[in-house]
């Protein structure tokens, strides 16, 4: 019989259904008793002594750049951002406050860099945040609302601060998903699950609605799913140079669909909204692919040549009802990634064709693009 990890499929039911956590039904699918979701969370600041033996010419660059008339400014942030990535945590933090009272561009070096580690899945990162940026941000953002300062003053500050500039947090394009992201159970009139799709990848969606009282339904769940593997099945297949082979896995050695990075993020946020028949059968027609691509293969053994074969297996082996999900005409990008659901894809011919071409193209672009949107029966 068919595994996915090592579950047998005739236990499904019983893990699905019964009363354990989103949390602990994946450690069970996944037969991982380590895995958990990855979801970052607030920071409690832990403060450590302040470090005295930092180097006397870091001291001396910071004393210079602070001092705005010191006329060494430029030089000192030149220096002071050289290097910055390789000095020890607590160097970072008393360089990063110096470059938060700085320019625009200084400013969003530090913030850059802060979200580049909160990003990370590697929590050690948390040593280089320290409460004593709190203010500093909030003064950043005042003075020039970067991207990368809004998404610390939504993450990180206090549900009041963050309260303060909500109306303007929620026009911008991208700080509203992570607007929404925070503040979805407290601030539920903030989410607009239109504008959300837009602009959000699939998990990004998903953890927002499965905050949301009603979730989504069981068919949009199956949509996303389906959608997801037959854009990047399809990507593979063309080829698109910037896609990897994100079915396969070094270490079990084969191709699987479960195996593309943060589908199984994507199946605990739809677990979280109960919807585990749509968690079942997808994990079935997981094996179902694996079975056809096995068939494909015969004799030989799978590997990572085999990448653009199991793309194709699996294009071909997507329920009637998604099928017209692949065959994405290459002359389409997506906005911003393959994750995007909902984000209408760009045509790479547009910025050379005229107004008399551009209003043709995009009556067939409005149709084509329809098309890959999800659409509720009825």
């Amino acid at each position: 019989m068919t595994k996915y990890f090592s579950l047998p499929i005739e236990e499904l039911d019983a893990v699905l259904n019964s009363s354990a956590s989103a949390e602990d039904k994946m450690k069970t699918l996944s037969d991982n008793p380590e895995w958990k979701i990855y979801v970052p969370k607030m920071f409690v600041a832990q403060e450590n002594a302040e470090n005295t033996s930092l180097d006397e010419d870091i001291d001396q660059l910071i004393e210079w750049y602070v001092n705005k008339k010191s006329k060494r400014v430029t030089y000192a942030g030149k220096k002071l951002k050289k290097a910055f990535m390789s000095l020890s945590s607590e160097q970072q933090r008393k360089v990063g406050l110096a470059l938060l009272t700085g320019s625009d561009s200084d400013t969003d070096f530090v913030c850059k860099r802060l979200v580049e580690q909160m990003s990370s899945k590697d929590e050690d990162w948390i040593v280089n945040w320290r409460s004593r940026y709190h203010h500093y941000i909030e003064d950043v953002w005042i003075k020039y609302h970067g991207e990368s300062c809004g998404k610390l003053l939504i993450a990180y500050l206090d549900k009041e601060v963050v309260m303060k500039y909500r109306n303007i947090l929620l026009q911008d394009y991208y700080l509203y998903v992570e607007y929404c992201k925070r503040f979805a159970n407290s601030d539920s009139q903030a989410v607009d699950s239109k504008k959300l799709k837009s602009r959000a990848t699939i998990n990004e969606y998903l953890s927002v609605m499965a905050q949301m009282p009603n979730g989504i339904s069981a068919d949009e769940a199956r949509h996303l799913l389906y959608y997801w593997v037959a854009v990047i099945a399809d990507a593979i297949v063309n080829p698109n140079p910037d896609t990897k082979d994100i079915f396969w896995d070094n270490a079990t050695g084969c191709h699987r669909i479960i195996n593309a990075c943060g589908l199984d993020t994507a199946l605990y946020y739809i677990l979280k909204m109960n919807l585990n028949d749509v968690v079942k059968e997808f994990i079935e027609w997981d094996s179902t692919v694996t079975e056809n691509f096995k068939a494909e293969l015969g004799d030989r053994d799978d590997s990572m040549v085999y990448g653009r074969m199991f793309a194709t297996t699996a294009a071909k082996s997507l329920p009637e009802k998604y099928k017209h999900l692949t065959g994405i005409n290459p002359n389409f990008i997506h906005k911003d990634n393959f994750w995007q659901p909902y984000s209408r894809p760009t045509h790479l011919e547009f910025l050379v064709i005229d107004i008399e071409s551009a209003n043709r193209f995009m009556a067939k672009f409005n149709e084509y693009a329809d098309s890959l949107c999800y659409h509720p029966e009825g």
